[in-house]
């Protein structure tokens, strides 16, 4: 059973967080996690 993990994105840009998401997206797809990444609460 694959693993599974939710990124929440946001913040002021100057902290650079869809970047964040992304580089955390990568790691974590080489970890056998399928990813989601999200800016809203919607997905709860």
């Amino acid at each position: 059973m694959q693993k599974k993990a939710l990124i929440m994105q946001g913040g002021g840009e100057g902290h650079r967080p869809k970047e964040i998401a992304a580089l955390f997206k990568r790691m974590m797809e080489e970890c056998d996690f399928d990813v989601e990444v999200s800016d809203t609460l919607k997905v709860l």
